[in-house]
C-alpha cells in the first residue's frame, strides 16, 4: 500500500509549502507543535497571518493548532490477466474522531464551527429541538460527547455503472443517543437504526454521520 498525504486550505493544495517547512502535514502527530515551532519565525508568522495556523499560546506557552484539511489516500497497483475475470472487494473500519462536549449548544450557534457542522450532517430543526430538550435534563450542563463516523464513497467508485441496489443502515448504539447525517428516504428501523435504500444510486459525496451520547 501507498499512502499519499495532502493539505488543503481554501481549496489550493499547500501541501509543497508545509513540507518545505518540515511542518507534518497530520496536525495531529506527536510532534507536529514542536515542528511549527522549529519553523523559521518569518515563515511561521506568514501562516499564521494567512489562516494556515492559528496561534493558541497561554501564559508563556506557545501552541498552534492546524486550520487546513488533511487528505490521505491509500493506493496500491493491481494487475489485471487478460481475457480473465477478477473480483475486487473493499472492506475496512473507518477510524472514529470525536470530542467531550462541543460546539452544539445554544450559545456557539451563531460561530462558524456550528454552521459547518450543521451543514456537514444536515442538522435540522427538529434535531436541534432533541438536543435542547436532552440538554435540559442534565440542567443544561456540558457533558455530552460527540463521535464523528467518516465513511469514502466517492473515490472508492471504481464500480462500471450506478450501484444497482444500495442500502445503508446507521446504529446510533443506544436509542436515547442523538445521530445525523445526510441522505433521502431515511427510515427507521429499530429503535437505534435508520435505513436508506436506493436503486441504481451513483454517490456524489462521502458520508458524514454525528452521533451525540450523553452518560448515563
Amino acid at each position: 500500500m501507498d499512502i499519499v498525504e495532502q493539505a488543503f486550505f481554501k481549496g489550493k493544495d499547500v501541501t509543497a509549502r508545509l513540507s518545505a517547512l518540515k511542518i507534518p502535514l497530520n496536525y495531529r502527530a506527536t510532534k507536529f507543535d514542536e515542528a511549527v515551532k522549529k519553523a523559521p519565525k518569518a515563515e511561521r508568522d506568514k501562516l499564521v497571518a494567512e489562516g494556515l495556523l492559528r496561534d493558541d499560546s497561554a501564559e508563556g506557552a506557545h501552541f498552534y493548532t492546524a486550520q487546513w484539511s488533511l487528505r490521505t489516500s491509500v493506493t496500491r497497483m493491481q494487475t489485471f490477466p487478460a481475457k480473465a475475470s477478477v473480483v475486487v472487494e473493499h472492506e475496512y473500519v473507518p477510524l472514529l474522531g470525536g470530542s467531550v462536549g462541543g460546539g452544539l449548544t445554544a450559545s456557539q450557534r451563531q460561530n462558524d464551527w456550528f454552521k459547518n457542522k450543521q451543514r456537514k450532517y444536515c442538522i435540522d430543526k427538529e434535531w436541534i429541538a432533541s438536543f435542547d430538550k436532552r440538554m435540559q435534563k442534565t440542567g443544561n450542563r456540558d457533558t455530552y460527547g460527540e463521535i464523528w463516523l467518516g465513511y469514502v464513497l466517492t473515490t472508492g467508485a471504481n464500480w462500471k455503472g450506478p450501484i444497482g441496489d444500495f442500502r445503508l443502515v446507521v446504529d446510533k448504539g443506544a436509542p436515547d443517543t442523538l445521530v445525523s447525517f445526510c441522505a433521502e428516504g431515511v427510515k427507521k428501523i429499530s429503535p437505534t437504526q435508520f435505513e436508506v435504500r436506493y436503486k441504481d444510486f451513483t454517490p456524489k459525496k462521502d458520508l458524514d454521520i454525528l452521533i451525540v451520547q450523553w452518560p448515563l
